[in-house]
């Protein structure tokens, strides 16, 4: 089974928590509050609808930067760490009884139920949630990633490209803005290694685990290499690809 491990911040601590990868969507990072007086919390923007964000019950405060889609609704963590493949080892179930509420078990047995089992990753411990016990929040925080332009990443010769990690060329017209790659979540799958919240979520693919992200509109690329360059544009007559041909080398040109 797949599962997406995230963190959820709150007043008391951190719960470290598995997600399952059935019925989801994708990542979001933007919120909408509804009107005062709405028994809702709000919802999470995610191609063009909205989605009804919940999140772990019985949390204080839980802080939220991004929201886990699914189906039906949006699951509100503060960082999604990474998909992994892994066969949990499943909690056994209970079902407390009345004789139980005098010792206090009840209540305990009630909040283990909230999970389904654990995964283990890297050695730490990762509860995989049971989503029939999602919660609407009350007094949940959102918080916006705060995002650091870079200034003097490169040299600008007053070439009509950008070079990524000696690799690709990307026209300068192209590039959206440059960011510190502190700022990209770890998200690995097939084609990408992370995201990066701008303006919306965007991929990140990751060329040589480098300080910088170069951000396009569909895409971005980390990298430690980038420079500014003029050549000349090459197309191929079969793949359809062009390349830039620079006295620095040859690169493909990635739109």
């Amino acid at each position: 089974m797949r599962f997406f491990l995230c963190e959820i911040e709150h007043a008391k601590g951190v719960h470290f928590l598995a997600l399952p990868t059935e019925d989801f969507l994708g990542v979001s990072a933007t919120f909408v509050p509804v009107p005062d007086g709405e028994r809702a919390f709000g919802f999470a923007e995610y191609e063009g609808r909205l989605y009804p964000v919940v999140t772990h019950a019985d949390l204080e405060k839980p802080i939220f930067k991004y929201f886990a889609v699914y189906q039906n609704f949006a699951f509100g963590v503060t960082r999604i760490l990474a998909e992994v493949e892994s066969t949990p080892t499943p909690l056994t179930k209970t079902n407390p009884h009345e004789s139980l509420a005098s010792t206090g078990c009840e209540e305990i047995l009630r909040e283990v139920s909230h999970y389904t089992g654990i995964v283990v990753h890297e050695g730490q411990v990762y509860y995989v949630y049971n989503f029939s016990n999602v919660k609407v929040p009350n007094d949940a925080i959102v918080e916006k990633v705060l995002l650091r332009k870079v200034t003097e990443q490169y040299t600008d010769t007053g070439g009509d490209f950008i070079i990524l990690g000696g690799k690709y060329a990307v026209c300068k017209d192209r590039v959206k803005t440059i960011l510190l790659a502190n700022l990209v979540t770890p998200f690995k799958t097939e084609e990408f290694d992370g995201f990066i919240d701008y303006e919306r979520v965007i991929p990140v693919k990751n060329l040589d685990t480098g300080d910088y992200v170069v951000v396009l509109e569909n895409v971005a690329y980390r990298t430690g290499k980038v420079y500014v360059v003029s050549g000349t544009v090459l197309e191929h007559p079969e793949k359809g690809e062009k390349i830039l041909e620079t006295d620095a080398g040859v690169f493909k040109i990635v739109e």
